[in-house]
């Protein structure tokens, strides 16, 4: 549980950044780690 939470807060800080790539990149993660 800890590393889903690691991963969602990275996606959500990237998020902020304000990055096209960035975002998908952090978002990607999160789903292969998700499932």
């Amino acid at each position: 549980m800890t590393d889903k939470v690691s991963i969602f807060a990275t996606g959500d800080y990237t998020t902020n950044l304000g990055g096209d790539e960035r975002r998908i990149l952090a978002g990607n993660l999160g789903f292969s780690v998700k499932r």
